[in-house]
């Protein structure tokens, strides 16, 4: 039987490079529906009409429901400005989701909004550590990986879009 691996909850570069990819273009972005068609009706967002995504239909359709469930926490931080610290584990990645649909869905959300903030998303640069039983991400160096404990006024600049 082979061992559990716990799955990378922050995005990688290779993720970024094709999140940033499929929002190439405005008219590849929706508001209000998880993915549409050509003719502007609501489609589910691995159907093959699908020609625009929001931005939890574009996870969903580029890496699949379980990958993008593990990574929408770490999104609606750096993307929504939203942590989900008092949520119930078992709730959080839905919270999490329901953040970026909101931020999505916004009507300050513009494209150039949606796109500057992908742009700014970090990548993860570390590895696991061999030692870490944990499962603890760690740099290169082998130091822990901190995440910035910001409060939440410091997630807020002159593109910050009120939830």
């Amino acid at each position: 039987m082979g061992r559990s691996r716990k799955t990378n909850a922050f995005m990688i570069q290779t993720e970024k490079d094709s999140l940033l990819a499929l929002f190439d273009d405005a008219r590849k972005w929706c508001q209000g529906n998880d993915a549409m068609d050509s003719r502007g009706q609501s489609v589910h967002f691995d159907a093959a009409e699908a020609v625009s995504w929001d931005l939890v239909g574009g996870l969903c359709h580029l890496f699949g429901w379980a990958r993008a469930n593990t990574l929408f926490a770490s999104l609606s931080l750096h993307i929504a400005g939203r942590r989900h610290l008092s949520t119930p584990r078992k709730t959080r990645e839905m919270a999490a989701m329901s953040a970026l649909m909101d931020f999505n869905d916004a009507e300050g959300t513009t494209y150039d909004v949606l796109i500057n903030r992908l742009r700014k998303l970090p990548v993860w640069q570390g590895r696991r550590a061999p030692k870490a039983e944990s499962g603890e991400v760690v740099e290169e160096s082998g130091a822990p990986l901190a995440l910035p404990d910001l409060p939440a006024a410091a997630h807020m600049d002159s593109e910050h879009i009120p939830l």
